[in-house]
């Protein structure tokens, strides 16, 4: 049996990371810059965001459902379901899962600091509850009009 030299009983980190050890990565290295300007935190924000705060505010237009009208004695009598405002939030809250990925991949001077990220995300999140909440406020919406 052959016997260990003492060079050999050391670690990669004692050894001055030679022969292939590996080492940390260092910290902050994966961290993205600070927002310099408001073009800079508009250029890093993801266009899925982007495109997702002109369908929601374009989607206070947007009217999908049908209606029925009444009448009995002079006095009309409107029921209907509108689905835009369903759409809409469908279609903002999976424009916002997209933008969350692309906020926590690729380069680091292209991505948005954590905190600007999570304000990004909850002003979507906003975006959808208040187009959930025009349908549970008006179902009828903008079709009994």
């Amino acid at each position: 049996m052959g016997s260990v030299r003492p060079q050999e009983m050391t670690s990669g980190m004692e050894r001055g990371n030679r022969e292939g050890a590996r080492t940390a990565p260092a910290a902050g290295r994966n961290e993205p810059p600070a927002i310099a300007s408001w073009g800079d935190g508009f250029g890093r924000t993801p266009a899925a965001w982007k495109a997702a705060v002109v369908v929601g505010v374009l989607g206070w237009s947007l009217v999908l459902g049908s209606s029925t009208t009444t009448s009995i004695n002079g006095v009309e009598d409107c029921t209907g379901t509108n689905l835009g405002p369903v759409v809409v939030a469908a279609v903002v809250a999976l424009l916002a899962i997209v933008g969350w990925r692309r906020t926590t991949e690729g380069h680091p001077a292209r991505r948005l600091p954590r905190r600007a990220a999570w304000i990004g995300l909850g002003v979507l999140g906003a975006l959808v509850v208040v187009h959930v909440l025009r349908l549970v406020v008006a179902p009828a919406g903008g079709v009994c009009s």
